[in-house]
């Protein structure tokens, strides 16, 4: 989701599992910053994904392509 969406889409993320943002930006740095927006709001189980999406991909995990149709 856009940073701008992330305050729009916080009621209805559950407040009771961890909720883990990743991005492709240099240094994770959307991803931090849309962690410090839901943790503003009051969530506590939020973090960045460290390395985001391409250590993920380099570590050999799965990605699913969203955007197929």
């Amino acid at each position: 989701m856009d940073l701008a969406e992330v305050d729009r889409h916080a009621p209805g993320l559950p407040v009771d599992r961890e909720i883990v943002f990743y991005c492709s930006c240099p240094n994770d740095a959307s991803a931090a910053a849309a962690a410090k927006q839901l943790m503003r709001l009051g969530f506590t189980r939020v973090r960045p994904l460290q390395g985001g999406i391409e250590e993920w991909i380099a570590a050999g995990y799965e990605v699913a392509d969203t955007h197929a149709r």
